[in-house]
C-alpha cells in the first residue's frame, strides 16, 4: 500500500463492523436453533470459523509469494467486499429479526 494509513483504516473498519455482525448473527442463531441442539450448532460453527484462521494464513502466504504483497492485499480486499455485498443482499439477511423471518 502506498500509505500506511490505508491498512490501518481497513482494519479499523473491520474491527468496528465485525462485532455488530457477530451479535446479529448469533442472536438469530439462538432464535432459530432448538435448545437441545444449541451446543452442537455452536460447536460446529466454531469449528468452521476457527478452522478458517490457519487456512486463511496459509492461503495469504502462498498468494503473497506468488503475486506479491500489494496484489494480495487488493485481491483479498475485493474478495471480502464482494462476499460482504452478497451476504448483505441475501434475502435471509434482510428478514433477520422481522415477524416473517
Amino acid at each position: 500500500m502506498p500509505n500506511p494509513w490505508w491498512p490501518g483504516a481497513a482494519y479499523g473498519f473491520g474491527a468496528l463492523a465485525t462485532p455488530a455482525f457477530n451479535v446479529a448473527l448469533v442472536a438469530e442463531m439462538y432464535r432459530l436453533t432448538p435448545d437441545k441442539l444449541l451446543g452442537r450448532v455452536r460447536g460446529a460453527g466454531k469449528l468452521v470459523a476457527w478452522a478458517c484462521i490457519p487456512l486463511g494464513s496459509l492461503t495469504g502466504g502462498f498468494l503473497t509469494g506468488a503475486v506479491g504483497t500489494a496484489t494480495t492485499l487488493w485481491t483479498l480486499s475485493v474478495a471480502m467486499l464482494v462476499i460482504t455485498a452478497v451476504a448483505t443482499a441475501a434475502p435471509s439477511m434482510c428478514t433477520i429479526g422481522t415477524a416473517s423471518g
